[in-house]
């Protein structure tokens, strides 16, 4: 009725269903802890575990200004608006754009002497 064979194979399928079961808690695991680190847009919302790390680039005036999450006046940008990609320039019209943390701004702020309208 079981033959070795059949046994070896039996061992084998519940190795094989362990080891996929470590898999997907582990990667379930990797993908939990990196989430908290992007923005993930949700209509209106933001979800971040921190709100004082994401900095937002609005126009007011006329001038490129940055806020930090909780609406704190951190920058007044000299920087001049008409150079600015025309889908920045229509987020910025509509309220603003996000971005993760300082970083990522200046990483966006530093590509736009790239930009080539």
């Amino acid at each position: 009725m079981y033959s070795p064979k059949n046994i070896m194979i039996s061992r084998l399928m519940v190795c094989l269903m362990v080891i996929a079961v470590i898999g997907a808690v582990v990667s379930g695991k990797i993908w939990q802890d990196s989430e908290s680190q992007y923005l993930i847009p949700t209509g209106d919302t933001i979800n971040l575990v921190d709100q004082g790390e994401v900095r937002q680039l609005r126009l007011e005036d006329g001038r490129l200004v940055v806020y930090d999450g909780d609406n704190n006046l951190l920058n007044i940008l000299d920087i001049d608006t008409s150079i600015l990609p025309s889908a920045w320039q229509q987020q910025l019209a509509d309220g603003g754009i996000s971005f993760a943390n300082e970083d990522a701004l200046m990483s966006a702020l530093d590509s736009l002497d790239e930009y080539d309208q």
